[in-house]
């Protein structure tokens, strides 16, 4: 097999440790592999936003130093040999097109879902899910530009280059992947796998002809596995232990949340007494830019469907106290949503208390103290479920079709769940989630990671070398002109 490694976040070092795992995995098996990079073509990336040259030259020196480690060095072709003429017309295009969050996500190009992807790219990069900040505007454009570049050289490189059986892109949802994923996807035959992280440290995730945030293929695959599990009381313990760690707050999906939180610590304005529901939001930012299939059925934004259930409630189920523990990720984040919710905490109604995002108020503690839980895709939606409380589910997640939730329909039925206090959906469905969530995607075997910036590859560390900002651009520049006099000799 030959196979093509798309390469562009060499900074982001886990998930060049992972592509170097996937690179030297193929070699074991007998296969041919090259790798295709930027070298400051795109202008901007993820990992540089504002494509400064130092950045660029310690990325491209990181990839030469690791490609270096692999029981055979792979052929690397630059992307900047295969830019065509016609980007120029295509940039002023996306200029005039691009005139805000709206028309970047409609934004299409050769019919594919550029703009979207720019716009992930720009939110991601802003915690800004509606880019309404003084400089959105550019930043949305420099995306959208990235994205275009990235799509017509690997479309260029691909049509000058038919032999490859498969490709590898890391994740598909920012720009510059989402270009690279849409021009291997146009040719007939080309395997095409996206990789993500895997649920720890030691594993990394493929997904065939995909992104890693397909809802109805990750529903598949949990079902899949848990149908397949060679032993299912082994796999409802596995499955349970995603739920006991993540309580626990043991780090090992990358990030905790709860190390901080005082367990045991409930707000001050508690009263067992009252019917007790508690909204847990998400990042607004998280599910914007990956397409019709991820945007909340019910609500335009969640702070807006928080302020109608909750004014809803006052007047229908006076009983009723809420309690919104927002993510502990919107710590410093300021938006609109955030605005709404400031707003709606600002008008003093009495049965609403904001839990701020950096409170040490238990996320459990307080899960088992309510009566009822509203998500809008929080991981604590199936959480809530596996712990016993009946779990609203009003917007998108990948848990929703698992039957893990109570999933609304709409706001009326929202409230119609929260007066009819309905029982917790089977555990059984929350331990499947868990079950998957833990197991999924393949181990690692030459790529440890220490932590997602750090690591070693084969036994050593993936480091960028020397440590002068003006010796690594002369290396850079004396690789450059070495590349241009080979190109020369060859043409």
């Amino acid at each position: 097999m030959k196979v093509l490694i798309i390469s562009y976040y060499n900074s982001w070092v886990t998930h060049f440790g992972v592509e170097l795992e996937i690179a030297q995995t193929h070699l074991d098996q007998g296969d041919t592999v090259e790798f295709l990079g930027c070298d400051r073509c795109l202008g901007t990336c993820e990992a540089n936003a504002k494509g400064r040259i130092s950045k660029c030259d310690r990325c491209r020196l990181r990839r030469a130093g690791g490609l270096r480690l692999l029981s055979s060095p792979p052929a690397l072709h630059l992307l900047s040999d295969y830019l065509p003429a016609s980007i120029a017309a295509a940039e002023r295009d996306l200029r005039t097109s691009i005139r805000d969050a709206s028309t970047a996500e409609n934004y299409t190009f050769n019919g594919h879902d550029l703009g979207s992807g720019a716009l992930s790219s720009a939110i991601w990069n802003s915690r800004d899910p509606f880019c309404e900040k003084d400089n959105s505007l550019p930043v949305l454009q420099h995306y959208a530009s990235a994205a275009v570049r990235s799509y017509l050289c690997v479309r260029k490189f691909l049509a000058a280059r038919r032999d490859f059986q498969r490709v590898y892109v890391f994740n598909g949802r920012f720009a510059t992947t989402r270009g690279a994923l849409r021009a291997c996807q146009e040719v007939a035959g080309l395997e095409v796998v996206t990789h993500e992280r895997g649920p720890n440290i030691r594993k990394y995730g493929l997904f065939f002809n995909a992104m890693p945030h397909d809802r109805e293929l990750w529903v598949q695959q949990a079902h899949l596995a848990w149908d397949t599990a060679p032993d299912r009381e082994q796999a409802i313990l596995i499955g349970s232990s995603f739920f006991e760690e993540r309580r626990h707050g043991r780090n090992v999906d990358w990030t905790s949340f709860t190390g901080k939180q005082a367990v045991g610590k409930l707000p001050s304005e508690w009263d067992a007494q009252r019917t007790n529901i508690a909204i847990y939001n998400s990042s607004e930012d998280e599910f914007v830019g990956l397409g019709d299939d991820w945007k909340n059925p019910i609500y335009a934004m969640q702070a807006e469907g928080i302020r109608r259930i909750v004014t809803d409630a006052l007047t229908r189920y006076p009983e009723a106290m809420f309690y919104l523990r927002m993510h502990p990720n919107l710590s410093g984040v300021t938006n609109r949503d955030i605005e709404l919710i400031n707003a709606l905490e600002a008008s003093g109604l009495p049965n609403l208390v904001v839990i701020r995002p950096d409170s040490d108020i238990s996320t459990y503690s307080l899960l088992d103290a309510v009566d009822q839980v509203i998500t809008f895709g929080s991981t604590v939606g199936v959480e809530a479920t596996f712990w016993g409380k009946s779990s609203i589910h009003a917007g998108r997640s990948l848990y929703e079709d698992l039957g893990a939730a109570h999933v609304a329909r709409s706001h009326e039925h929202v409230l119609e769940m929260i007066a009819t206090r309905r029982d917790p959906q089977p555990k059984i469905q929350a331990i499947k989630y868990g079950y998957y969530a833990k197991t999924f995607g393949h181990d690692c075997k030459y790529w440890q990671a220490e932590d997602f910036s750090h690591g070693q590859f084969r036994g050593q560390s993936i480091k960028c070398e020397p440590g002068s900002w003006l010796l690594r651009r002369m290396i850079v520049m004396a690789m450059d002109i070495l590349r241009f006099a080979a190109r020369r000799r060859k043409s």
